[in-house]
């Protein structure tokens, strides 16, 4: 749907929606596996934004950057844009999706890293907020950011517990999936194998029937 218009919106779209437009196409290509492709479109969308002064469209694109470079194997770059989109959450406390990104990806660019410790961090800040605001979904960001920390360490028990939180409160099945897929992976290396086949095979169902690999 995307691609079908983007000659549409690079001609008739504002800047503002032109940036947010390539935001949307960049996460799609990530999303299907092609961060190569979604990097690009970033990049091109984050530098709209930062030409029309945008910061909450810029937010939101730092934090997608932060994902997509860690994909990638651009660790310096994916804890910079982590960074710049968490100063861009702290200016937009209201908008509880920028916050959840920008932490979440921010914890994921340390998970490649194994940097236990900053993992952990951006987890706590996710559990607050999501305390403080009631969002259930940041709360859920807060499990998986736990559960990477585990992993990173090494301890693969605790890990497999946070992921179980993850999935029993989780509103979101985009959310759910990832802890799944995480979840898999611990069954497997702790040779649970019968429990990380039924785990991953749901996941890949998923991403069969709808793209999201």
């Amino acid at each position: 749907l995307f691609k079908a218009h983007e000659a549409l919106a690079e001609s008739n779209a504002s800047k503002e929606q032109l940036s947010m437009f390539y935001s949307w196409i960049g996460l799609a290509f990530s999303r299907r596996d092609m961060p190569a492709d979604g990097y690009l479109y970033l990049l091109k969308a984050v530098q709209i934004a930062e030409e029309v002064r945008d910061i909450k469209s810029a937010g939101y694109n730092y934090a997608w950057l932060a994902q997509v470079c860690a994909d990638l194997g651009l660790l310096d770059e994916a804890v910079n844009y982590g960074e710049k989109a968490r100063d861009a959450a702290n200016r937009f406390e209201s908008d509880p999706y920028l916050f959840r990104v920008a932490l979440l990806y921010s914890s994921y660019a340390h998970y490649f890293r194994g940097d236990v410790k900053k993992i952990a961090e951006y987890g706590q800040a996710l559990l607050d907020y999501g305390r403080k605001h009631s969002d259930l979904r940041c709360i859920t960001c807060h499990y998986i950011a736990l559960g990477e920390s585990c992993i990173a360490a090494g301890d693969i028990l605790p890990a497999i517990e946070f992921l179980k939180k993850c999935i029993q409160v989780s509103p979101d099945p985009v959310m759910s999936l990832s802890a799944k897929m995480l979840l898999g992976n611990c069954y497997l290396s702790t040779g649970r194998l019968k429990d990380a086949q039924s785990t991953l095979k749901e996941v890949n169902e998923h991403s069969e029937k709808f793209g999201f690999e």
